[in-house]
């Protein structure tokens, strides 16, 4: 279900195909095994990813471990080494970040809408200069994820237009619990009635879209959400995540 970047290396010998460590986990091959490989051409249009969504976490997980990943520093880095690759939703790769080795994990990804409204492909897209990442931590691992805000606002600035169906992540709230018990159950997140104007109807949190209502328990700067919503996206409760109204695309 992946596409690799392929380049020549005497090393290999012919009728060999050299992969690391993760990419064989990842498309559930081993050392040894004769698979069938076949030519990947990018479609015409619509295939630049605008923004790929990356969950992070260690190679290898150890007790008491922590990093902090900045965003400003690692979004160049990985322009850098990994363009113009294909990448598909659920592949992983690692990657070195200032001496430690991450994995990241594809949660999603958002390619330009069409001319008709419709968002093309089907969960690839190629990474290419002026793509943009939303990373997500797990903080219980500890990877705390920094300036991912100011790295997805100037992105957003940068560009003549947003596509319909593509957040501007124009504000940060912070994580609260659902208003009451009997709103839990309605799947809606819920902000205070001064935050509404500026999300409107729906509102994106990582690669999930939710209806957000307003509720007068809710103080200013807060984002109301369930505990299976919390778990969905990966928060916890005083997390302040970037967040922005979502438009449904056209037809």
């Amino acid at each position: 279900n992946f596409v690799f970047r392929v380049q020549a290396d005497q090393r290999v010998e012919a009728g060999g195909l050299g992969l690391n460590a993760v990419q064989r986990k990842g498309a559930r091959v081993s050392l040894g095994d004769v698979v069938p490989v076949g030519p990947f051409s990018p479609p015409p249009g619509n295939f630049e990813a605008v923004m790929i969504t990356l969950d992070v976490s260690f190679t290898q997980r150890k007790e008491g471990r922590e990093q902090e990943v900045d965003v400003k520093v690692l979004t160049p880095q990985l322009i850098r080494q990994f363009v113009p690759q294909v990448f598909t939703v659920g592949q992983a790769f690692a990657c070195e970040y200032q001496g430690t080795n991450l994995l990241l994990t594809v949660a999603g990804i958002t390619l330009p809408s069409s001319a008709s409204g419709e968002q093309a492909g089907s969960g690839r897209g190629m990474l290419v200069e002026g793509s943009t990442f939303l990373f997500q931590g797990d903080g219980g691992a500890g990877i705390k994820i920094v300036n991912q805000r100011a790295v997805v606002t100037n992105q957003v600035q940068a560009d003549t237009a947003t596509p319909a169906g593509i957040a501007t992540f124009g504000m940060e709230l912070k994580i609260v619990s659902c208003p009451s018990q009997d709103l839990a159950l309605t799947n809606c997140v819920y902000v205070a009635p001064s935050d509404i104007g500026r999300l409107g109807s729906y509102v994106e949190l990582g690669n999930f879209v939710f209806r957000v209502q307003a509720d007068q328990r809710v103080e200013a700067g807060g984002l109301g959400l369930n505990a299976v919503q919390r778990k969905g996206a990966r928060v916890s409760l005083g997390d302040v995540v970037p967040v922005g109204p979502f438009s449904p695309p056209p037809g």
